[in-house]
């Protein structure tokens, strides 16, 4: 039986067992094909469409925490910031090549259209596991339009740039060098001055917009929220002219008012729910329930030599695991010297679990604590899929660096 979801304010939502229901519009044709496009190209932490029926749309049901306002302090963490900057450089890779012809959107497309946009990609519309980001949700906003165009946006809402900052978020004081953060981990080389001139914009177009839907749908409490976008663009109009909001990262720390990992309601020290998963840093895992992950990924020189599976294991340097209930259902582990390398051994989901962020929030989890350690290193199989997984994450193929001159060796005895 279909039931209710909190959050979209312009939508109605409910979930029905694995999948969700949505009103459907003359855009959603156009959005679905889009997200199967993106399906195909190895972005496997989104909604997938199921159908259309009547005057809804059925999707997938993305697993995990989806944060409601006001905003709990985790969401302000750092990591959210390089989590989502990574995810959405991924989201606009992946939409290049699109086919446009007959294409309908919802929301107007912007100029210069280099990618599709997912035009709300903000905190209350990310999927997170443990506090870091495993997966994106709410797409039938999306159009073509310039990569500034979504990073701003998220700058407003994850930074935060509001005039009204909530009494859990970092200060204005932490602006500039929160979104250098997100331009780095996108790898934008756009400035603080482009962000803040789009975010108008975006925050002017998005208060119209909000006072379009209010009429259209008969839902007064859109123009409360056209208000707020409103003085929003207003403060950073002003504080553009003034420079209030434009220290240097120099003259900050960036880590001042940004609540420490230790502070996080789900903190990764010990057992975190997450939903129906959850993950433990560390401990002995029973060699029955280790033979069996290995086992259902196919994994059989591991799986049929369950002593020298315990002992890998234990002489992991991290070992962070997946849980629903009692059965292991993923696992990560790292070797390292701490110093200077970090090395992802294993890292396995078993296929029943797959497609809901828990290999992506293992890899996040297993890279706690090494943020000093310069070399992270992996090998995995050449498929398209692992390819922009791992790429989401920061990583890049061995000839990506040193300008090709880098090789990678491997010897199995």
């Amino acid at each position: 039986m279909a039931e209710p979801l909190s959050g979209g304010n312009m939508n109605s939502v409910e979930r029905d067992g694995n999948t969700v229901l949505r009103t459907a519009g003359s855009w959603t044709p156009t959005v679905h094909r889009y997200l199967q496009y993106l399906d195909r190209a190895g972005i496997d932490w989104i909604p997938r469409p199921v159908a259309i029926e009547g005057g809804r749309e059925r999707l997938s049901f993305v697993a995990g925490e989806v944060p409601l306002y006001p905003l709990p302090d985790w969401v302000w963490h750092e990591s959210v910031l390089i989590d989502g900057a990574r995810s959405l450089r991924q989201l606009h890779d992946a939409s290049v090549g699109f086919g446009m012809d007959g294409a309908m959107w919802q929301s107007p497309a912007k100029i210069p259209a280099e990618v599709i946009c997912h035009n709300d990609f903000a905190p209350h519309n990310l999927v997170f596991h443990g506090g870091r980001m495993t997966g994106a949700i709410d797409f039938d906003m999306c159009s073509p339009g310039p990569r500034l165009w979504d990073l701003a946006y998220f700058a407003t809402r994850a930074v935060p740039l509001t005039r009204d900052t909530p009494s859990n978020a970092p200060g204005t004081d932490q602006a500039r060098a929160r979104v250098q953060l997100i331009l780095d981990a996108y790898g934008s080389e756009a400035s603080w001055e482009d962000v803040l001139r789009v975010a108008i914009i975006r925050l002017w177009d998005l208060a119209d917009f909000s006072r379009k839907k209010a009429a259209e749908l008969g839902k007064p409490a859109l123009n409360d929220d056209a208000e707020m976008y409103e003085r929003d663009a207003h403060y950073l109009s002003q504080n553009a002219e003034e420079k209030i909001l434009c220290a240097t990262p120099a003259d900050t720390d960036s880590t001042q008012h940004v609540n420490t990992r230790k502070t996080f309601p789900h903190t990764f020290a010990g057992d975190i729910a997450c939903g129906d998963i959850e993950y433990s840093d560390g401990g002995q895992v029973d060699t029955a329930k280790l033979t069996a992950l290995y086992a259902s990924v196919g994994w059989s020189s591991y799986a049929q030599s369950p002593e020298m599976l315990v002992a890998a294991v234990a002489g992991s340097s991290k070992l962070v695991s997946a849980w629903s209930g009692d059965q292991l259902v993923g696992l990560a582990r790292v070797i390292s010297d701490g110093a200077s390398i970090w090395y992802l051994q294993d890292l396995l989901v078993r296929p029943d679990f797959q497609r809901q962020g828990i290999g992506r929030a293992l890899v996040l989890n297993a890279l706690e604590g090494y943020g000093g350690v310069r070399q992270k290193m992996l090998l995995t199989d050449d498929e398209p899929g692992q390819k922009a997984f791992y790429e989401t994450l920061g990583f890049e193929e061995t000839a990506a660096h040193g300008g090709g001159t880098l090789r990678s060796f491997v010897r199995f005895d």
